[in-house]
């Protein structure tokens, strides 16, 4: 039995690097420097990046945290060798619920193995990486207390929301939204109501407090999901994987030979709504439909081990078997890790690397307040340059800071709301950086109180108030 379940350790963990980009992305840049605050300042509320002056409240503590760490003694290195780690443990924690579900190896694995290659684009060293691993878990601890009404399976949904809150505090709503399915399908059983009253607790179990509840509802105020990509609704013609899932989740539906529990009816239902009203929830779509898909086969199919899937099972485990399927997840796994586009970890075309090194050898770029593109933000931020804004939008509107709509300003500058001019007026602006293909740099090519004091082919740096080098 250990031989099964080292091999399956394996497996995950070749897949696990195919599916790990190398290149690193905006949330973890910035996830590094609020690390680095929390070890220097404390939890002391305040934001030390950018050329404002607003408060922060941390709402990836302990994540950020342990960024920060591997980053201060692995570097870069230690950051993408941390990134395969947390897909791992995903990949593992999704065997051992498949195998719990379906009573086979075989199909557990599998479906391990599919859950991670359906994820791939999510897996990057963001909060949600952990929130995924702690999503499933509750699903499975849910459907245990439901089951087998264990108190133990309460302790662990409660740890669990006390780690979820103090590890990606947006996403803490849909851990109690969780609930309702098995609320409602157990008609509201005393346990299950207990369970679901302890969980609402954690969020004062952080040092958000309130704000934990509030958190998300703030973010759903502002204007910050109608301009960025993963919170636009879902395209499925774009998307030929959730089209799968949703094939999936329509033969669960229609096909009366198909049985599953109500609830995970409901939870389906649930999740392919969110998903169509925000693409960044077609994690959950995937997650759930998977496992209950392999919960499925494992009920009602394999659980009468036919004499094929065992004579399939056995011969996986003699030493032709094993090389055999070692050798066909490396070739899934290589194919996968080589379909992303670039194989390092600051990706030169999307991040200003060459412009900030210039701006550090030859401006004093701690009393120069910047304007920048919102994309590069993060990257300014991990080089200790002050940014007019970074992939923390939420931090940047009013109904999150209640100073200033900065965010709702950087769009109108970036679309022509308003001129740019007076937003540069505005917030004092000294310096703007921003890509070289942008409409904004096609204006201030052409406007004499601006001076291109360096470019190369991605990214301008404009100094404000000099004569125009011609």
């Amino acid at each position: 039995m250990k031989k099964k379940y080292l091999l399956v350790a394996l497996l995950i963990f070749i897949i696990s690097i195919g599916v790990t980009s190398m290149s690193m992305q905006n949330d973890t840049f910035y996830s590094i420097k609020i690390g680095e605050d929390i070890f220097k300042y404390g939890i002391d509320f305040i934001d030390h990046h950018s050329i404002h002056t607003l408060n922060y409240s941390y709402p990836h503590i302990l994540f950020d945290s342990i960024v920060y760490l591997t980053y201060n003694f692995f570097n870069l290195n230690g950051l993408y060798i941390l990134t395969i780690i947390f897909t791992f443990i995903l990949g593992i924690i999704i065997f051992i619920i498949d195998y719990k579900l379906s009573s086979n190896y075989l199909f557990s694995l599998l479906f391990s193995i599919l859950t991670l290659l359906f994820l791939k684009n999510f897996l990057t060293l963001r909060a949600q990486i952990i929130s995924i691993s702690i999503f499933a878990l509750e699903y499975f601890f849910l459907q245990n207390l439901y089951n087998n009404k264990k108190k133990t399976n309460i302790i662990f949904l409660f740890l669990l929301g006390v780690l979820l809150v103090n590890t990606h505090v947006a996403t803490y709503p849909f851990y109690l939204i969780m609930f309702l399915p098995f609320l409602i399908t157990s008609k509201f059983r005393k346990d299950i109501i207990l369970t679901f009253v302890l969980v609402c607790l954690c969020g004062f179990i952080s040092f958000m407090g309130l704000d934990s509840y509030t958190y998300l509802f703030n973010t759903l105020l502002n204007t910050t999901t109608n301009y960025i990509m993963e919170h636009q609704p879902l395209v499925l013609i774009e998307h030929i994987d959730i089209i799968f899932i949703i094939l999936l989740i329509i033969l669960f539906f229609t096909n009366k030979k198909i049985k599953i529990e109500l609830y995970d009816k409901l939870l389906l239902l649930g999740v392919s709504f969110m998903t169509l009203v925000s693409v960044r929830h077609s994690i959950f779509l995937i997650l759930f439909t998977l496992i209950i898909t392999a919960h499925f086969i494992g009920k009602y199919t394999i659980s009468k081990e036919s004499n094929n899937i065992k004579n399939i099972t056995k011969k996986i485990f003699t030493l032709k078997g094993k090389v055999l399927i070692i050798l066909l997840v490396s070739i899934i796994s290589l194919t996968s890790f080589i379909s992303y586009p670039k194989h390092s970890f600051i990706d030169k075309t999307i991040y200003p690397v060459n412009l900030v090194s210039y701006v550090k050898k030859n401006i004093d770029y701690k009393n120069i307040r910047i304007f920048n593109d919102i994309n590069i933000g993060s990257y300014l931020m991990l080089n200790d340059i002050p940014v007019f804004i970074d992939s923390r939008t939420d931090l940047y509107t009013y109904s999150y800071n209640y100073k200033e709509d900065i965010f709702n300003d950087y769009i109108d500058t970036i679309y022509f709301n308003k001129y740019y001019e007076d937003i540069f007026t505005k917030y004092k602006i000294t310096h703007i950086i921003i890509r070289k293909n942008s409409n904004l740099n096609v204006y201030l090519n052409e406007d004499d109180n601006y001076t291109v004091i360096y470019q190369d082919n991605y990214f301008v740096l404009y100094k404000k108030n000099s004569k125009k080098v011609i």
